[in-house]
């Protein structure tokens, strides 16, 4: 019996041999002021390659004792390294490791939680960072975190991406219906208020993106998710599971039938990624044909792009049409064929990113990788969002092939100087300016948008009142402080406020005299305009908040309990609020679904339900977590009732359907807004 038992152990250790293992490369970079050779194999006297430069980004994927009794290296230990298309041996005393990357995807999948917050610790990603990892670390063990200092400080790099060109936004016509002008810089030179119109820097619908923007879309932790994640995948070519089914489930159309083969040999000739090259053509050029792969280009500034090919618009900067620009370079490096633009552009991507230190999809658009040879502006996209796409459809085709729990490598950036999180700014136009003012009918002498004092000198006693009339240059715009004001003797200082569809304030003040009464030294009393007996829904309405018998909404994610109680009181001052969430605890914090509020008026109480439609768990923000609820109750695993299923209503239906899904998940990509109204 003890015979049979060994002969199985036996087979079992054959079987274990067989598997196929994912090696955890080690990354490094060159450390020699004057280049380092690299060789055919281990020794000094072996066939020079070529000389890589200082600084030069490589990957470590062997080592090797010197072979040929050389002295030429003093630790005599040898990498096998590959930089882009160069391959070869290096001597390992020239070559700084990156910290912490010994350690391999097994050991990783065998931590315990305590283990691996310690890990992450050692590995220099702060605590901001670690609540994010350690789910992703629970669902996929064998996922391996990196972090690496960024070569800029986070102020810095911010003021690169400012600069115009750099950062870029695509708003259409539908983006303007969902307010997405918010997300745009109303400097002077991209945005004109007089006029509501935006200036396009590529195009006809790219725009320049604020800061706040910016450092939403610049900030990693904001895509440590299932998905966000895979921008920051090593693109180095994993061949265990980088297959041409994973590619064919990227490209899937007709179109794309004859050419996978061709991005799987561009991948083994230049190590990179073919899963990538396949994500940036589907993201460049799309899945069908088109000008620029279609081989049927016709004529452009008199010079015909006929039988030229670019399948990753590579050269396609910036301007009036940026596609002919795309193929004025393959003609200039004769791509006349797919095969030639698809392989031959692996090779551009590789020389001109990867092997200079831009080594992931979010390197590539900031590039602040610690061993980066070029500057911070050298960046493959202006489109602050070009790397969220690709990153979702790597991690579905990854999900839908079954190795999204490989041991896929994510090198991931840390900036000195992080704020402690950062967010989109607030949809809507920005527009806050009046394009006209008038008191009594007539038009303020010397009005201009931008100008907001006005002094009306004096009038007589018997002037008790003004009307003021406004007219905003946005129609979306909101006015306060209008209509008829009552004077009192002596300086009237009248501040009108314009309230823009996206939030921001701008003050408008005129001051106006009102003389004293000729007989009598006294102050004139002023005259009060009659109180009235305001109903709570007057109140609501007033606010510009919706109610139902039950139910509050519209308002401002995001908007404080206590806000929300003052703006109730300003409407009349008599007015009591008690505001509770669902514990029924007094409540001051941002509102969610499941509080509850109730307002007296006069002799009036009611007390309604709040709503934050897409907030379906309550906790007063719309997250991924929202979009898991909303999943499992339209796959019936889990129940829904009372405010949390209308919360799931985003697009006021009568049922929750999987229009409310795709909603939510378009406005977790930053594409769609979430009306609460």
């Amino acid at each position: 019996m003890k015979k049979y038992i060994n002969l199985l152990f036996t087979l079992f250790i054959i079987y274990l041999s067989i598997l196929p293992v994912y090696a955890i490369n080690q990354q490094g970079y060159v450390n020699a002021s004057i280049g380092l050779v690299v060789r055919q194999n281990a020794g000094t006297t072996y066939t020079k390659v070529t000389t890589l430069p200082n600084k030069t980004q490589v990957i470590i994927t062997d080592t090797k004792n010197t072979s040929d009794g050389s002295s030429g290296c003093t630790s005599k230990v040898w990498y096998y390294i590959t930089s882009g298309s160069i391959k070869g041996y290096v001597c390992s005393s020239y070559i700084i490791v990156n910290s912490n990357e010994n350690v391999s995807s097994s050991e990783i999948s065998k931590m315990t939680e305590e283990e691996f917050e310690k890990y992450l610790t050692s590995q220099g990603f702060p605590s901001s960072y670690q609540t994010k990892l350690k789910a992703l670390h629970k669902a996929h063990p064998n996922w391996v975190f990196k972090a690496v200092n960024a070569k800029y400080t986070w102020a810095n790099t911010l003021s690169q991406e400012q600069v115009k060109g750099r950062s870029l936004y695509q708003v259409t016509s539908t983006g303007v219906k969902n307010g997405l002008q918010g997300y745009l810089d109303t400097g002077s030179s991209y945005y004109n208020y007089e006029t509501d119109k935006f200036t396009p820097l590529d195009g006809s619908t790219w725009f320049q993106a604020n800061s706040q923007t910016i450092q939403y879309f610049m900030d990693p932790r904001n895509f440590l998710t299932e998905s966000g994640i895979f921008m920051f995948e090593d693109l180095s070519f994993y061949e265990s599971y980088q297959t041409s089914d994973v590619v064919k489930k990227i490209l899937y159309t007709d179109f794309y039938s004859n050419y996978i083969n061709y991005y799987i040999e561009g991948a083994k000739k230049y190590n990179v990624s073919p899963v990538y090259l396949a994500a940036l053509s589907r993201q460049e050029v799309g899945l069908n044909s088109s000008t620029a792969t279609s081989g049927k280009a016709g004529t452009y500034n008199n010079v015909n792009y006929d039988g030229y090919y670019n399948f990753y618009n590579i050269g396609a900067i910036s301007g009036t049409n940026p596609v002919y620009n795309g193929l004025a370079y393959a003609k200039s490096v004769e791509w006349t064929s797919p095969k030639k633009a698809i392989v031959g552009g692996a090779s551009w991507i590789v020389s001109g990113y990867i092997s200079k230190g831009q080594y992931t999809r979010y390197f590539q658009k900031w590039n602040v990788a610690p061993t980066t040879q070029t500057a911070i502006y050298h960046q493959y996209m202006t489109d602050i969002r070009a790397l969220v796409s690709p990153a979702a459809t790597t991690a579905s085709s990854y999900n839908s092939m079954g190795i999204t729990n490989e041991a896929i490598v994510f090198t991931i950036p840390v900036y000195s100087g992080m704020p402690d999180s950062t967010s989109l700014p607030r949809t809507g136009n920005p527009n806050n300016y009046l394009s006209s003012l008038k008191v009594d009918d007539k038009t303020v002498s010397k009005f201009k948008g931008s100008t907001t004092s006005y002094d009306l000198g004096t009038v007589e006693n018997d002037k008790t009142s003004i009307n003021i009339t406004t007219t905003t240059v946005n129609s979306n715009a909101s006015v306060s402080g209008n209509g008829k004001i009552y004077l009192n003797t002596g300086k009237n200082t009248i501040n009108i406020i314009v309230t823009a569809q996206n939030g921001a304030k701008k003050t408008y003040t005129i001051n106006i005299t009102r003389k004293a009464e000729a007989t009598n030294n006294e102050p004139t009393p002023t005259p009060q305009p009659p109180k009235e007996e305001i109903s709570i829904s007057k109140i609501l309405s007033n606010l510009s908040i919706k109610n139902t018998n039950s139910n509050i909404y519209g308002f401002n994610i995001g908007l404080n309990a206590s806000t929300l109680s003052q703006n109730i009181i300003k409407q009349n001052s008599n007015s009591v609020v008690k505001i509770t969430d669902s514990s029924n605890k007094i409540k001051t914090s941002a509102l969610a679904t499941g509080d509850k509020a109730t307002i007296t008026s006069n002799n009036e109480t009611k007390t309604f339900n709040v709503v934050i439609y897409g907030d379906i768990n309550g906790d007063g923000t719309i997250n991924a977590k929202d979009l898991l609820v909303i999943r499992k109750y339209l796959l019936k695993e889990n129940n829904l009732s009372g405010v949390y299923l209308e919360a799931a209503k985003i697009n006021k239906s009568t049922n929750v359907t999987a229009k409310d899904l795709l909603s939510l998940r378009k406005y977790l990509l930053g594409t769609q807004k979430i009306s609460q109204l």
